[in-house]
């Protein structure tokens, strides 16, 4: 926090989760708001620009010209301010409407409960997750062999050279034409003309270049599964289900992959919170996404091994509470059918 003091810092209002308190159907961004509340809609468009036609400017603001930086950061803090007295305003007004039987208002749950959210979110970020860096360099070595086999598995049972095609792209789908399989969808994108001329060398039929490559997704794959293509579809979900986890999660560290390229000076993963900013008001994660870890089977136990408490003072808990938000709505809202289903009938 460049020397501030934590315990100094609150934040009172967050224009982007007020935006989305009121109206979770628009999108809930400043430059949104900007035309919305303010008369400085567009404020923005010499920075977009600039940045359309010099992509690697997006990551790195120092790259834009001063002259185009300077105006639109003076602009970008006037419509934040602007954005939030607007609010404001529009909290009162669905104030002055809602009944007065219902116990929250609009405001009450954006300042008692969301915003409390926000900042206990931001003790969660700077907290960060501890990782055993050595289980997962392990897990990483691992995983790769389990790959290696996983995909000489595939080829055998398509009885192919393990060169032979790129699994993870469209050439599966290529292939499975080829070999017969039946037409369960297509892409829109036509095979490469090269490629399928190759691969149609080997086989009695040809590709038609002018239609799309067929898919290989989970929903094809599960149609082919009922066909009779058990096995080699069973095996392809094995090796996605693999590759997936090594470069969504464990990642390679050669390669800064996976949770690699998250990895902080402090040996910690900072993942960025939205704080209930989800259409249901639940809470979303990016950079890592640490609310999407393998939950079901051997392998999240096998996974899960590298996150450790920070001491033995600690243990990681998991709860479920049957229709929570169902029940908090109940009580938010007022709703007496709604409540009496709780308390009488269930």
């Amino acid at each position: 926090l460049n020397g501030v003091n934590r315990d100094s810092i609150y934040i009172h209002h967050d224009t982007w989760n007020g935006s989305h308190v009121i109206n979770e159907m628009q999108r809930s961004s400043l430059k949104s708001d900007a035309w919305l509340y303010t008369d400085m809609g567009g404020y923005d468009n010499e920075l977009d620009k600039y940045v359309k036609k010099y992509p690697s400017a997006r990551s790195n603001y120092e790259k834009i010209p001063k002259e185009i930086r300077k105006p639109y950061a003076t602009k970008d803090a006037i419509v934040t301010f602007r954005n939030y007295k607007a609010q404001q305003q529009k909290f009162e007004e669905i104030n002055s409407i809602i009944k007065e039987d219902i116990r929250w208002t609009t405001s009450e749950y954006f300042y008692e409960i969301v915003m409390p959210t926000v900042n206990m979110f931001i003790d969660v970020e700077l907290e960060g997750m501890i990782v055993d860096w050595d289980i997962l360099k392990k897990l990483s070595g691992e995983l790769d062999e389990n790959i290696k086999e996983a995909h000489k598995n595939v080829c055998s049972i398509l009885n192919i050279e393990e060169d032979f095609v790129n699994l993870d792209g469209p050439d599966l789908g290529m292939l499975l034409e080829l070999k017969g399989w039946p037409n369960m969808g297509r892409s829109k994108d036509k095979p490469n003309r090269r490629k399928a001329q190759h691969l149609s060398k080997y086989f009695d039929r040809t590709l038609d270049v002018n239609k799309g490559v067929y898919l290989t997704g989970k929903d094809p794959l599960s149609k082919w599964r009922k066909l009779g293509y058990q096995d080699e579809v069973d095996a392809i979900f094995h090796y996605r289900e693999l590759t997936t986890l090594m470069d969504t999660f464990i990642g390679r560290e050669e390669n800064k992959s996976g949770y690699f390229q998250y990895r902080q000076p402090d040996g910690r993963l900072h993942s960025t919170f939205g704080a209930m900013l989800t259409n249901s008001h639940r809470n979303w994660s990016r950079d890592p996404n640490l609310q999407n870890c393998p939950k079901q089977g051997d392998r999240a136990k096998w996974y899960r091994k590298i996150f450790p408490p920070p001491s033995d003072d600690y243990y990681f808990v998991e709860f479920d509470a049957a229709g929570l938000q169902l029940r908090i709505g109940a009580i938010l809202s007022g709703d007496k059918t709604m409540s009496d289903s709780f308390v009488n009938q269930d």
